[in-house]
């Protein structure tokens, strides 16, 4: 019987090297997929980073033209307003000239 009791208890050693070194793979593998998942995740979230930088670098290009385009509007604006008002002024004078000689005559 001891023969067997040995026998059974090394066949259970056995057993258990095998089951501890298979848990050790089982953990090293679930390990090695949580850093992948884990890298692969901080890559995407480098990516959206990224993304969102180029928008809003993009973004504030647009807004710097949409200020220059608004600027040079402004421009545009005050110099058809300057001319409007000195061509008014030069119908109005050639009016009062007209008025002159009317009643000048």
């Amino acid at each position: 019987m001891t023969g067997g009791f040995e026998a059974d208890l090394r066949a259970e050693r056995r057993r258990r090297i095998d089951l501890e070194a298979r848990l050790t793979e089982l953990e090293e593998s679930a390990s090695q997929s949580s850093w992948n998942m884990a890298s692969q995740e901080l890559r995407e979230a480098r990516n959206q980073l990224r993304h969102a930088r180029l928008q809003e670098d993009n973004a504030v290009r647009a807004e710097m033209k949409a200020e220059d385009r608004i600027q040079h509007l402004r421009q545009e604006l005050s110099r058809v307003a300057a001319a409007s008002s000195r061509e008014h002024a030069e119908v109005q004078l050639q009016a009062q000239h007209r008025e002159a000689e009317v009643l000048g005559r």
